[in-house]
């Protein structure tokens, strides 16, 4: 981050690993920001150290762009390089950047690509069964991905139910041409399985979970 007396700059990296991209979520947050050192509230994100990204990173970057926009503040994307702007494109990211209270699903331009989806009640219904029909008829005729949109519709109602955010989760699907899968991911601000789970195991007094062990036992 580069620090000065307006504009505070977030770079987005590549995240080759889970603890990079955490450590900068955590960093990145709208929640950290002080406006002591950033009074104008606006907030750039800027691409220049990127190359790619992913469906994991994408909802997450999501979560952390509406997260200063629900506090009021002006988000600029910069210096997105050509690829990564044409992928932005393809599944219309920048209406994510601006104040909207409601999901707009154009169609992608390269087939592969669900687009982002903003969690809320009606999304819970729609997007599992968009998901599902979406794949089906781009990519898997005559197969049968009810196992994709279950899956997806109970990601959703996890979160929307339990996971006590404060902002509305994203979620983002994409087909990955090399080996022809499905990657989707969630991606909230939210209280946190291994805290949802050490909080009931704590009122039955039962002993404290670590996280892996917090995640098996939810599952």
């Amino acid at each position: 981050m580069i620090k000065n007396n307006k504009i505070k700059t977030i770079f987005v990296t590549d995240f080759n690993t889970i603890d990079s991209q955490t450590d900068w979520i955590r960093k990145s947050r709208a929640n950290k920001h002080d406006f002591k050192i950033y009074p104008a509230k606006i907030i750039q994100f800027d691409f220049s150290r990127s190359r790619f990204l992913k469906p994991y990173h994408i909802a997450p970057l999501a979560c952390v762009i509406h997260e200063y926009i629900e506090r009021g503040f002006k988000i600029q994307l910069i210096n997105i390089p050509n690829a990564l702007k044409e992928y932005f494109e393809n599944f219309n990211f920048n209406q994510f950047c601006n104040k909207s209270d409601s999901n707009n699903s154009p169609n992608p331009l390269d087939f592969k690509t669900l687009p982002l989806w903003r969690i809320d009640r009606t999304g819970i219904n729609l997007y599992p069964k968009l998901a599902q029909e979406y794949f089906e008829r781009n990519h898997f005729k005559g197969k049968d991905l009810f196992i994709l949109s279950n899956s997806l519709a109970e990601l959703m109602n996890n979160a929307f139910d339990h996971s006590l955010s404060k902002i509305p989760g994203y979620t983002f699907t994409q087909l990955t041409s090399r080996n022809n899968q499905i990657i989707t991911c969630l991606c909230d601000f939210g209280k946190g399985i291994q805290k949802n789970v050490n909080d009931y195991l704590r009122k039955n007094d039962e002993p404290f979970l670590e996280s892996d062990l917090a995640l098996k036992k939810a599952l």
